[in-house]
């Protein structure tokens, strides 16, 4: 079989949509778990196959299904590979005739196959499938971490703002850090600030021990690095800590590190794909036009959002899932 290279680019010819209620002003809510105090699992259906488990993963291009899954739909594959960081995965690429999250309906969107058996125990649940943005670039949504919903609809502008850089398809902030601008992967699957040290040659020195952490393709070990000034669109977000990687083979990508809005205690995050705008409201801003306080519709039936958020889990490894380009 020959080999299988994944193209680097949003291509919504793959991955046409339509999106229940996309012409209201209504929104639409998903409820979703939060493992790990940050990885976003909702419930969505891949081809035939309802009530699977799915990670909102914005670090992801192409999406990824679990191995197990090929097989029960029975879906051919192709050989390629699968760069995450530091690490190049032997992979194969399918097909999806459809994978459904709310009002989302994607047909036949090219995939990534792996043996997701792993990721499902750090994270303490089955996991079906990383869904990135080649899913979810084709309409706006917002995550509410505290009340614990993922919202699709209008746009929505929070309290703060930046403009979304496209970096080869892929959603990026410009951000500064001590001064010295960086790229950055928006990345909701990331639990950490994290740097790669080839690109930021001007870094402090580490200020804790190593972090040992763990990707879809095994073992990294990073860094703690103090930033005095963490800067996203001209405002300061104070000093944090940053995980300095040194990855052997991410060379060829335009971004410099990924940027977890948990990290940073962002209450909610919003994505506006009209505008290219990522939004967030941090727990001691005011409610705007993303005010989830009110009752909202969630498949159909009006609930009030309003109580107390469940607990959530204790940190998870780092990861984004990045395709060869070979």
């Amino acid at each position: 079989m020959g080999r299988y290279v994944f193209l680097l680019w949003l291509c919504a010819s793959l991955a046409p949509l339509t999106a229940a209620g996309q012409n209201t002003p209504n929104e639409y809510i998903v409820p979703i778990k939060l493992y790990r105090d940050h990885v976003i699992v909702v419930q969505g259906s891949i081809g035939s196959m309802a009530k699977r488990n799915l990670v909102i993963d914005t670090g992801a291009y192409p999406s990824v299904i679990d191995q197990s899954l090929v097989k029960k739909l029975g879906l051919p594959g192709q050989a390629g590979e699968m760069r995450v960081v530091e690490y190049t995965l032997k992979a194969e690429s399918v097909v999806l005739p459809e994978i459904q999250i709310g009002p989302l309906d994607v047909h036949n969107i090219r995939v990534v196959a792996q043996d997701l058996g792993t990721l499902s125990e750090q994270i303490g649940v089955r996991i079906d499938a990383l869904v990135g943005l080649d899913v979810l670039a084709n309409t706006n949504f917002r995550v509410d971490y505290t009340t614990r919903i993922l919202v699709f609809g209008p746009p929505v502008k929070l309290t703060s703002a930046a403009p979304i850089r496209k970096a080869l398809g892929m959603a990026c902030l410009d951000v500064r850090m001590n001064g010295r601008p960086q790229l950055m992967l928006l990345d909701t699957g990331s639990a950490n600030l994290v740097l790669f040290s080839d690109r930021a040659p001007w870094l402090p020195r580490p200020t804790g021990e190593k972090l040992e952490s763990t990707n879809l393709g095994g073992d990294i070990a990073m860094l703690p690095v103090k930033m005095s000034d963490f800067e996203v669109a001209g405002q300061s977000l104070g000093p944090h800590d940053v995980y300095v990687s040194a990855p052997k083979n991410m060379g060829p990508y335009p971004f410099d590190g990924m940027f977890s809005p948990t990290a940073l205690q962002f209450r909610q995050i919003a994505f506006d794909f009209e505008h290219q705008l990522f939004s967030w409201e941090t727990s001691g801003a005011k409610r705007g036009s993303g005010d989830v306080g009110r009752p909202q519709r969630m498949d159909g039936v009006i609930v009030d959002m309003r109580g107390e958020p469940p607990s959530v889990g204790l940190g998870f490894s780092p990861h984004a899932v990045v395709p060869s380009i070979k």
